[in-house]
Formats: structure tokens, sequence, C-alpha cells
């Protein structure tokens, strides 16, 4: 049974600099004392890049993990040569839809 404090780690999730995770980070996710990674502009270099990062994130993770990213579409892009892009939520809203078909 997990322990209150491991329990309330997942459901923190942390940023960091680099394009590879930390030690520190890949350490409290075998530990399970995070619940995840979220990803920023300092962390992306190409979709090969990001896909390897994710990977070794949740190789290391002790519980299933999350990997969230900075994307929100439009302006906010974090993801942009070699990744799709989304509309901005300015746009989704002038388009009088309140879902996006993917």
């Amino acid at each position: 049974m997990a322990l209150l404090a491991e329990k309330i780690g997942q459901l923190m999730m942390v940023g960091f600099e680099g394009h590879s995770p930390p030690p520190h980070v890949l350490e409290w996710l075998a530990s399970g004392q995070i619940g995840g990674v979220y990803l920023f502009a300092r962390n992306i270099k190409s979709p090969a890049q990001i896909k390897r990062l994710t990977a070794e994130c949740r190789a290391a993770a002790k519980h299933p993990s999350l990997v969230g990213i900075d994307q929100e579409g439009g302006i906010v892009a974090r993801l942009r040569a070699g990744f799709s892009e989304s509309p901005g939520a300015m746009a989704l809203g002038a388009g009088g839809r309140l879902t996006v078909e993917i």
C-alpha cells in the first residue's frame, strides 16, 4: 500500500531545464514521488528528441506517469516544426463550435 506522501506526490508534475530529464527527476519518478513531468520550450528540440525524452521518463516511473506540455495552440505553441499545429482558443471560439474534430 502506498504511503500518504507517495499518494500526494502522484498529484505533482514538475518541469526541468534541458533536453533530457535530470537524474533527480528520474529518481523522483522511480520512487513514485511525482506523477509526471511538464515540458516547456526549453525542453524541445525535435520530434525524435521528445520521443526519447518521454520514453525515458515513462521507463523510469514506478507508476503510470503523465507528460504534459505548454501547448495551447495559436500563439502559444511550443511544438511547431515537425508537429501538427492546432488553432488557438480565439480561432476555435470564432468558429462557433465547442468541440474540435481531429
